[in-house]
């Protein structure tokens, strides 16, 4: 939340001193612009005899800095849970007063791209490329999260932890995306209501495409690879939205949507890029799709703009154009976004601590909890937990750990109701010699309806999860085939040493 703040503040901020002149002004040389009016904005002011001109580049301003700080945001998805919210914010002050403009001046200003007439309608990739690109480099710098693969690099599930919401918000942003690409004709004009209407439709092929995917991969349809498949949908005909017919749109959605199922499986599995929301494939790779689906779909009787009609109507000259584009925008913002983030790394640094990872970044980072049922309020000393004992007095739930022996135990609740308590468990901690568990593979117990466990006492939370953690103990919500839900499970990062 911090995050989306503070990158859409500062690069509002950047955009407006520098952003938009290197954007929007005089060309030099096809590669970038400058105009001295565009420095802080200038020929916005209020002044002078043609308002009606001024007030028109507020107007484009206004309009363009939503995208730049898009560009930027992007990112923030695919490096979560383990940047320094300081480089978080360099990064999107670089984004938005130079990388993400120069790339708009190449394809929407009267860049090199532009004149070769690549077409980016609403920025699949001038602004969705851009900010996956440019999140994949930081990935890799930054590395996976803790706990993500285990010592033979497979890849262990960390779910999100409330699909409503995450549902609530792919609904938001569909809504939002009328205004990226049917706003995007910039008038009241008569394409707009198709624009709007071609949007959707990839919107709900898109559904629909990973929906089935992985149904058929999985069993079992996913949600949240379904959400995503929408956002594939939306971001693979934000390109072409202006150029393609209303089945094109149906097939750029439903390919898009399928792509993103695959390729999320891809960066995690094959390539070991922690992305925890899926961003480089919905964002990056349907981008490209999205790019060069302009170049197979495009009809010259719909967009007279375009060098060709595409592939599948006979022309070729457009699909080169933007295979061309596609090609440039990454072999620019790449490269350029590792180097930023290598030197962020070695300056103010890139990634937190283990410790604060596992503590969390809203209190290492901010000194607040996102959600105040986590918060831990003790009424006794962590370091006194472990020679605490159970009384009628205490009134909530507590953990032990002890030297002489592991296990993992849950009262009954009449026992933890005559304790005067909502739920015991302790943690008992033993020696083990010359032996390793496969934490990938051997459940070592489960806490059985955890959430129960834990009922109306989520305070302690985060105190279990330090406890386990100085165990070497990883606690993992995994699905349960039998109960389709997320099981908790307790699993060993390594030789079980005493405290």
């Amino acid at each position: 939340m911090m995050k989306n703040m503070l990158d859409f503040s500062f690069g509002v901020i950047a955009f407006a001193i520098i952003g938009y002149s290197i954007m929007y002004g005089d060309t030099i040389g096809g590669i970038f612009g400058w105009s001295s009016g565009y420095f802080m904005m200038g020929d916005a002011l209020m002044v002078g005899d043609d308002l009606a001109a001024t007030n028109l580049v507020a107007a484009e301003w206004i309009f363009q800095v939503v995208f730049a700080a898009t560009a930027a945001t992007i990112a923030s998805g695919i490096m979560a849970e383990r940047t320094k919210f300081i480089a978080y914010i360099i990064y999107s002050i670089a984004i938005t007063c130079l990388i993400y403009p120069i790339v708009g001046h190449w394809i929407w200003a009267d860049g090199w791209l532009a004149e070769l007439g690549m077409r980016d309608y609403a920025g699949s990739t001038v602004v969705h490329s851009v900010g996956a690109w440019a999140g994949l480099a930081g990935a890799i710098i930054l590395g996976a999260r803790k706990g993500k693969y285990d010592k033979e690099g497979k890849p262990l599930p960390i779910p999100g932890h409330n699909m409503p919401m995450a549902t609530l918000g792919c609904f938001i942003l569909i809504v939002g995306w009328f205004g990226f690409n049917a706003g995007s004709t910039l008038a009241a004009v008569d394409d707009m209501a198709y624009i709007a209407m071609v949007t959707l439709i990839a919107a709900s092929t898109g559904c629909i495409g990973a929906s089935v995917s992985t149904w058929a991969k999985f069993g079992k349809p996913d949600l949240s690879m379904t959400l995503n498949g929408a956002l594939a949908g939306l971001v693979s005909i934000t390109a072409c939205c202006g150029s393609v017919s209303i089945v094109g749109a149906m097939a750029i959605g439903l390919i898009g949507g399928i792509i993103a199922v695959f390729a999320v499986l891809f960066f995690e599995q094959k390539l070991r890029v922690d992305d925890p929301v899926g961003a480089v494939s919905v964002h990056g790779i349907c981008g490209v799709w999205g790019t060069l689906a302009v170049g197979l779909f495009g009809s010259t009787a719909i967009d007279a703009g375009l060098a060709s009609d595409g592939l599948f109507y006979g022309g070729t000259a457009q699909f080169g154009i933007q295979a061309i584009g596609v090609f440039a925008v990454f072999a620019f913002v790449f490269p350029t976004c590792y180097i930023l983030f290598k030197l962020i790394k070695v300056t103010v640094g890139l990634r937190v601590s283990e410790e604060e990872e596992l503590e969390g970044l809203d209190i290492s980072e901010h000194g607040n909890e996102a959600y105040a049922d986590f918060q831990v309020y003790a009424d006794l000393p962590e370091e006194d937990l472990a020679s605490h004992k159970p009384s009628a007095h205490d009134n909530k739930p507590w953990f032990q750990i002890m030297d002489h022996g592991f296990s993992v135990t849950q009262t009954s609740e009449s026992k933890a109701q005559a304790h005067g308590i909502d739920a015991i468990i302790q943690l008992w901690c033993y020696q083990l010699k010359d032996r390793e568990y496969d934490y990938d593979h051997r459940r070592l117990s489960r806490v059985n309806q955890f959430s129960n466990c834990l009922h109306n006492r989520q305070s302690r939370f985060r105190l279990l999860r330090s406890a386990l953690d100085k165990l070497q103990i990883s606690l993992r919500f995994q699905k349960s085939p039998q109960l389709q839900q997320y099981d908790p499970q307790l699993h060993l990062r390594g030789a079980l040493q005493p405290l």
